[in-house]
């Protein structure tokens, strides 16, 4: 039942709408309003839920029956991959506020990394 409610519990913060893919959304709308610091400030909270996320699927996939295996691998997938492209947003953020060109490096590294979610487990 605990494997149950890792799982569970990954998915609800993943998809929650203050910390998961709200985050990465209101970044996003920060980003395309040029309000790059509010947006590092929400891709950096993206990584931090995600990241959390996979090390309690990584702890949690040990006592995991045989039957939720495959689960527990899509999510770690799918959360390595978000981790991923928050941080690359996060970075391209900082870079964006700072008129560094590799900004649009970072966005579409992040961009790849969402992309790649559809295809878990890679």
């Amino acid at each position: 039942m605990a494997a149950l409610e890792t799982l569970a519990g990954s998915y609800d913060a993943t998809l929650d709408a203050d910390d998961g893919y709200g985050a990465l959304e209101r970044g996003q709308s920060h980003v395309d309003s040029g309000d790059y610091e509010a947006a590092q400030a929400e891709f950096e909270t993206a990584e931090s839920t995600f990241s959390t996320s996979l090390e309690r699927l990584e702890s949690g996939r040990t006592d995991a029956p045989d039957g939720l295996d495959d689960y527990f691998e899509t999510a770690s997938c799918q959360n390595r991959h978000l981790t991923d492209a928050a941080t690359s947003f996060a970075d391209g953020a900082a870079a964006a506020a700072d008129g560094d060109p590799t900004a649009r490096t970072h966005q579409s590294t992040g961009e790849a990394e969402l992309e790649a979610v559809q295809n878990c487990p890679d």
